[in-house]
């Protein structure tokens, strides 16, 4: 085991018994991404009595099947179709293939991070209320802050939740350089942060959302000579 799996673990350590254990589903896979994408969601909806590891769900052989392609599609494809636009040479929506045609695009999930608002599973199925996750993120906040440290994203996008987050990554007293209908973003210590809605959002096409955090993306790996 090399140190970073080995600070994965430390932090996977202290979930508590009943909570989703988030983060990576594969640390090499997100090591060797050519961006570390974390993505920073509100909180699971299982209904499963005990706790679980995201692989167990997001990282199987035939994720599409087993997941991806039932309940999961409102919230996981925009996922899906972001980092994998991101990490496949900045792909747009009229580029990519819908996910149905080409299922192995799910493994994109296993080279990004996933960071849960909340560990605790919701309690309002998948309707997320705010006084649960704000209780939910206090509670979690040293987990959060250790996932962070461990995995120093380089691009944080959040799905309805930047607010939480601003305290965390120093953000309070910085204006965003693009601000939108759509997304506001920060750049801070050469990282980027964009804040949006929840990928499940209905009153946005799915193109306009995909490829309006993907184009904001590629401007800023654009000015690192990332591209």
């Amino acid at each position: 085991m090399n140190q970073f799996d080995a600070s994965v673990k430390e932090y996977e350590g202290k979930f508590k018994e009943g909570q989703i254990i988030d983060g990576l589903v594969n640390p090499l896979k997100y090591l060797n991404a050519k961006f570390k994408i974390a993505w920073f969601l509100k909180e699971a909806y299982t209904e499963e009595e005990k706790g679980w590891h995201i692989k167990k769900y997001y990282g199987g052989e035939n994720a599409y099947k087993s997941f991806f392609s039932n309940t999961a599609i409102p919230t996981w494809h925009p996922i899906i179709y972001v980092s994998y636009g991101i990490l496949n040479n900045f792909q747009d929506w009229a580029t990519m293939h819908y996910i149905r045609y080409k299922p192995e695009m799910c493994d994109v999930v296993s080279e990004i991070a996933i960071i849960n608002a909340n560990k605790w599973p919701s309690k309002t199925d998948t309707i997320t209320l705010h006084k649960n996750l704000e209780e939910g993120f206090k509670e979690c906040k040293p987990i959060i802050e250790h996932q962070v440290q461990v995995l120093k994203p380089e691009i944080h996008i959040f799905g309805n939740t930047v607010h939480l987050y601003m305290e965390i990554f120093g953000l309070n007293d910085s204006q965003p350089i693009v601000e939108s209908d759509l997304l506001k973003v920060w750049q801070k210590d050469g990282k980027l942060f964009i804040g949006t809605y929840h990928p499940a959002i209905r009153s946005y096409k799915r193109q306009k959302y995909v490829d309006g955090i993907i184009n904001e993306v590629k401007k800023w790996a654009d000015n690192r000579g990332q591209i």
